[in-house]
Parts: structure tokens; sequence; C-alpha cells
């Protein structure tokens, strides 16, 4: 009597577009750097932005940033404060 085999996992089929479930720490995360990412466009440093979400340790702040936004926090803010500055211009130009 032979065992016909176990089908094997299909390796070929692309992974699932459906967002992997998180943990409550990792959401956490999450909703503490897009509050920081919303508040550097302001004139805040980023010092102060990562102790108002929570963070105790700047190099902290940074390398989870970083691994968010693919950005430093610094060069986001340059960016997302120069992306505001037109946008403002044209607000008062008519």
């Amino acid at each position: 009597m032979s065992r016909e085999p176990l089908p094997s996992a299909d390796r070929s089929r692309k992974p699932s577009s459906r967002p992997r479930p998180r943990s409550p720490v990792q959401f956490q995360k999450r909703v503490r750097l897009q509050e920081a990412r919303r508040v550097l466009s302001g004139a805040n440093t980023i010092s102060a932005v990562a102790y108002d979400v929570g963070y105790e340790s700047i190099s902290q702040f940074n390398r989870d940033y970083r691994r968010l936004f693919n950005l430093t926090p610094s060069d986001d803010a340059a960016n997302l404060r120069a992306t505001l500055k037109p946008e403002a211009g044209r607000s008062t130009q008519q």
C-alpha cells in the first residue's frame, strides 16, 4: 500500500496583498510616528516632537521613523515644509 505525498505549498503564488496583523505595540508605534510626521511640518524641533509623541530616546525615534517612512525625521521635515510653503503662497495670491 503506497501513500501519496502530501501536497506541498505552492511557492509560485504571490504573497497576499492584505496587510499583516500587527501587535498592539506595533500599532501604537505606527500611530505615534504618523502623529510625529504630522507635527514635524510645523516649527517644532525633532527632539520635542519625539518626546511629545512618547519617545524617551531620540535615537530610537530616528530608527523607527526611518524604518516606517524611509527618510530621517530631519529630511522628511524639510520635505514637508518645502511642500507646504508653495501652498501657503498660493492661498494668498488671487
